[in-house]
């Protein structure tokens, strides 16, 4: 991902004729010799270089519109505020966040397996059981509603299948009662919630060695998309005490279950320190319904950590992978959002690229160069093509072009060449982000004594989702880079 079209191509094909080769005890020695360019630096025997490569766009809509994007993970740059003492029209918004080069989700992070010991349920006998965890889903973990036979269980050690099973709440039913002393144990996946919803916001506090390596500070503004304040609303009860603490003011929205928004200061009072509600009109509240809260936080932050551009880490933000780039300042600020349930993260606009390439083969021997020209050719046909169909660049065509000589430029001395013609389909995207409104907050200095106030009216910097994310312009190609 992130990765130019043409070096994308290049470098996977590169890889994967160094990797033919390296299957030929004949031909082993050629891998080095396999090339982007010709080796004008050293004068070999024989090998392969790449002469050109062009690109034709093959649309497959109007507008190269393909769909949605769904995620838990999220990035987007930054803006930073325009200096007080300088006009608008003098100086734009400087945007940053550009250090960070991809974020996806972290699969084994919302994936997980669990095998529990549920015997206590089943005291004087039952056919019912409740797991420990909901949204239970099939193995190997597509994300699928787990069935009856998704879910291992034993019963007084011996096998046997759920009758039926609820995913979304993570219930089973037997076919028989276990009786009395009877023990139950259940094996099963599950899609995990993530840990700390919300805005994380990276900031680069330091580059050493030549920006080789570097340190991060992390700041979380937390997210709480539609908890639960209460089952039933009792008239009586008028204070309840929130999970988190330190709310960012103005954001605590409460609204029952027929989405009927109560007003702040009328109908309740907030205390953002200490995440506080008190009901102000119990009376105007139908009683016996559900109330509903959204609000939003300060996650704290957490200094020192260190990251290296060209890598990627899932230790600074549970459930997401980050990969880090090489435009880096220190200052810079980006966002990673991690939300609770996968959203609709961006529009996907792409189609095809129909990539042509021409690889020479060269040689001081004229039937050493005939003997790699034919291999060669057999091999892409007959080998690297079902790789290439299956991974997602489709081999359209292949020819073998006519021989020639070149001179080795320093020495004077001829080349015996021949050209191999091929013509790749490969996909491209482009992730256009969809708008994220959020209440600013500023980063802190670290300091190791005491904590870092939250400074609800500063709006230091905004997100700026206009500024789109590219990502799969090669699919398959992380790992060619």
């Amino acid at each position: 991902m992130y990765v130019f079209l043409n070096d994308a191509v290049e470098n996977k094909i590169v890889l994967l004729l160094r990797q033919l080769v390296a299957t030929n005890p004949k031909y082993r020695e050629m891998a080095p010799h396999i090339t982007s360019d010709f080796p004008y630096k050293e004068q070999v025997q024989r090998g392969v270089y790449i002469e050109d490569l062009s690109a034709n766009h093959q649309p497959l809509a109007a507008d190269n519109y393909i769909g949605a994007s769904f995620s838990h993970v999220f990035m987007a740059m930054v803006d930073n505020q325009v200096p007080e003492n300088q006009e608008e029209n003098d100086k734009q918004p400087e945007v940053t966040g550009f250090f960070i080069e991809w974020v996806k989700e972290d699969e084994t992070y919302y994936s997980r397996v669990a095998k529990v010991d549920i015997s206590d349920q089943v005291g004087t006998g039952t056919d019912f059981f409740i797991l420990p965890h909901q949204n239970l889903i099939q193995a190997p973990y597509n994300d699928t509603p787990a069935s009856a036979r998704d879910i291992e269980i034993w019963v007084n050690g011996v096998a046997t299948r759920a009758l039926e099973v609820d995913a979304t709440n993570g219930t089973f039913r037997l076919e028989e009662w276990v009786k009395t002393g009877g023990t139950v144990q259940a094996a099963y996946s599950f899609h995990q919630t993530p840990e700390e919803p919300g805005l994380h916001f990276i900031r680069i506090d330091s580059l050493d060695d030549g920006c080789k390596k570097g340190t991060l500070s992390k700041r979380l503004l937390g997210v709480v998309c539609k908890a639960q304040l209460t089952p039933s609303f009792d008239p009586s009860v008028t204070v309840y005490n929130l999970a988190q603490s330190d709310l960012l003011v103005g954001s605590v929205r409460i609204h029952t279950d027929t989405h009927y928004r109560l007003r702040e200061n009328v109908h309740y009072d907030v205390d953002y320190s200490n995440g506080q509600i008190t009901i102000l009109q119990p009376d105007y509240i139908p009683p016996n319904r559900p109330l509903y809260v959204t609000y939003r936080y300060d996650g704290g932050q957490i200094d020192g950590f260190e990251f290296v551009p060209g890598e990627s880490t899932n230790k600074l933000v549970s459930g997401a992978v980050i990969a880090f780039g090489n435009r880096l300042k220190v200052g810079d600020i980006g966002v990673v959002g991690v939300m609770p349930e996968r959203i609709t993260i961006s529009e996907i606009y792409g189609g095809k690229w129909e990539v042509s390439t021409s690889l020479q083969c060269y040689a001081r021997d004229p039937d050493a160069r005939q003997e790699i020209v034919d291999w060669f050719a057999a091999s892409i046909v007959g080998v690297l093509k079902p790789r290439l169909d299956a991974e997602g660049q489709a081999l359209t065509s292949f020819s073998v072009g006519g021989k020639g000589r070149a001179i080795y430029h320093e020495q004077g001395e001829d080349y015996f060449i021949q050209s191999l013609a091929l013509t790749l389909l490969t996909d491209w995207e482009i992730h256009k982000s969809h708008p994220l409104d959020f209440d600013g907050f500023e980063f802190g200095v670290p300091t190791e004594t005491e904590g870092l106030a939250l400074e609800p009216n500063t709006r230091p910097f905004k997100i700026s989702p206009e500024y789109p994310v590219i990502t799969n312009i090669i699919t398959n190609m992380e790992s060619y880079r």
